[in-house]
């Protein structure tokens, strides 16, 4: 992994992919789930259309996973993600962000965290 020799000195290694892991073949799903896991400490994706955020805990690596919405108000599903990451506390927040149509802006998310915050 060329990417990941570049930044191994980084506090903080990203990784950036439009899919999803489980819409890889199932044959290349797992090594890149476990190098990805290895090498980095965050994974941010989209392409599904919705928010979600986990925290894996792999014996290769622990990883955080994002996954996006979309940026497009007056569509369905269309949300986004804020996430800080506080090193001193060792913790990821994630605010949820959703379009709400009937107020035509964008607000928490709280069908999917309370407030729509989450901390890991």
């Amino acid at each position: 992994m060329e990417a990941a020799a570049k930044i191994s000195e980084c506090e903080i290694r990203l990784c950036l992919c439009h899919h999803p892991f489980e819409m890889l073949a199932d044959w290349d799903s797992k090594p890149v789930r476990q190098t990805v896991a290895k090498h980095f400490h965050g994974l941010l994706n989209g392409h599904v259309h919705d928010s979600e955020a986990c925290v894996t805990k792999q014996l290769i690596g622990n990883l955080f996973v994002s996954t996006a919405g979309c940026l497009k108000p007056n569509e369905p599903f269309s949300g986004y993600t804020i996430i800080q990451i506080d090193l001193e506390k060792d913790t990821i927040t994630c605010l949820f962000r959703k379009w709400y149509g009937e107020r035509g802006q964008f607000d928490q998310e709280t069908a999917k965290a309370p407030n729509g915050k989450m901390v890991f």
